[in-house]
This record gives structure tokens, C-alpha cells and sequence, in this order.
């Protein structure tokens, strides 16, 4: 059985592959609360500074988002303009 970094690198490659670009951010999302979880902070930092700057993000995972976003300092977080 693969570990759980490869399950979600398999299914992020799927969803790509298929064009399901609304899911693999959703897989995207879960991810960086995974990685939270985990303690690898600076990845998920800069995750969700993206998703933050695009506006992005599953409304089922608003409070869990939420939590990480108080967590993180703001200068860890990825800041971006949201494209045009």
C-alpha cells in the first residue's frame, strides 16, 4: 500500500491528467491542511497564501482553513496578486 504522499501525488496527477482542475484544488486544499497537520508549515504557507491571493477554496473546508491561516504568520504566507 503506498504511503499517503504518494496516494495524493497519484490522485493530483489523475485529476490533471483528466483536466479536473476544480477538483485537484480541492485535493490541493486537502493537502495543505495535511501537510499542517504533519508540520511542514512553509509548504502549506505557501499553498494557502496562493489560494488566499486567488480567492480560492472549498467552502467545506472554511473553518479548517481558517485555523491555519491564524496559525501561520503572515510573512510566511505566499503573497500574490490575483491574476487579471
Amino acid at each position: 500500500m503506498p504511503d499517503a504522499a504518494e496516494a495524493w501525488a497519484a490522485a493530483l496527477r489523475r485529476l490533471y491528467d483528466h483536466r479536473n482542475h476544480a477538483m485537484a484544488l480541492v485535493a490541493l486544499e486537502r493537502i495543505t491542511l495535511w501537510w499542517a497537520r504533519l508540520g511542514t508549515t512553509d509548504a502549506a504557507a505557501v499553498v494557502i497564501g496562493y489560494l488566499n491571493a486567488h480567492q480560492d477554496g472549498h467552502a467545506g473546508m472554511v473553518e479548517q482553513r481558517a485555523e491555519l491561516n491564524a496559525r501561520l504568520t503572515p510573512q510566511r504566507l505566499l503573497k500574490m496578486k490575483p491574476s487579471q
